[in-house]
């Protein structure tokens, strides 16, 4: 865990000037659940999904951050097995990240 140590989402999204909308919470939310594990894309995800809410676009925010931060690598293999179009995604995340490994 990083310097966000206790903090919730909820006190992020309020510190970050957020409002009682919980549409404009999702981007706190997100950066919360990414400083909570960046080194860890899967602990992300999982992370962002028990904050409740709009689950899946804070789930894929975060995702995407730590995908850029770690790159797939790190995904559990069954969660990358499911992936629909994998190869495609992988030659996508390859031209933009051309210096990260990829699984296989």
């Amino acid at each position: 865990m990083t310097t966000l140590g206790s903090l919730t989402a909820e006190e992020l999204s309020r510190r970050m000037g957020g409002t009682e909308d919980p549409v404009l919470g999702v981007v706190p939310a997100a950066v919360a659940a990414f400083l909570r594990h960046p080194e860890n894309p899967a602990a992300v995800i999982r992370y962002a999904v028990s904050l409740g809410g709009a689950t899946a676009t804070i789930a894929a925010m975060a995702g995407a951050v730590a995908g850029a931060r770690c790159g797939g690598t790190l995904l559990p293999a069954a969660w990358l097995r499911r992936l629909r179009e994998r190869d495609r995604v992988g030659e996508i995340a390859d031209a933009l990240a051309p210096n990260q490994a990829r699984r296989p």
